[in-house]
Formats: C-alpha cells, structure tokens, sequence
C-alpha cells in the first residue's frame, strides 16, 4: 500500500465517520421536534458534506461513486430542497401577477 492511500484512509475515514454522525444527529434533533414539539439548534448540509468528501477521499472506487447517499439522506438537505421548492414556488406565482 502506498503512502498516498494510507493518507487517504487517515482522513477520508475519520471525516466519513464525523459526517454520519451529525447526520444521525440532525435525524434525532427533527425526530425530537416532530415528538415533543422541543426546538435544538441543527447544522443542515454539513454532515452530508462531511460525509461525502471523506467518502470521496476513500481509495475505493465503490464508495467514491456512493460518496452522494449521505448528502441526499441528509435530513437539513430535505429541508433545505423544500424551502428552496417553496420559495421558488412564492417567486414565481408573485412574478406572474399583473401589476395594473
């Protein structure tokens, strides 16, 4: 093994590993607002980020093409693609009215 895939695991793994942890944190925090209607501070889109560059850092080719799943399980990355979906749904409809 090379000294480029050793550095590769150093950092890909430990920043794969932090990436799936806030991303189960950020289930637990919607989970506990849906539940108990209790509001924590969340970091939407960084475990999904984090996630998918230490996957993407990985030697394999297998988990470099997977490098995407945790951005797209991300629950602030669902959050984040509804409201964009509503905004620009509220741009549009204003967009279209007459100003008359």
């Amino acid at each position: 093994m090379h000294a480029s895939d050793l550095l590769r695991w150093a950092v890909g793994v430990p920043l794969a590993l932090l990436g799936v942890w806030i991303v189960l944190l950020n289930f637990r925090i919607a989970y506990v607002y849906l539940a108990r209607r209790e509001h924590h501070s969340w970091v939407p889109l960084v475990g999904g980020f984090v996630a998918l560059v230490g996957m993407g850092i990985c030697p394999l080719p297998r988990v470099q093409k997977m490098a995407w799943v945790p951005l797209a399980v991300d629950v602030g990355y669902c959050v984040s693609i509804l409201a964009l979906g509503l905004l620009m749904t509220c741009l549009t409809k204003r967009g279209g009215q007459d100003d008359g």
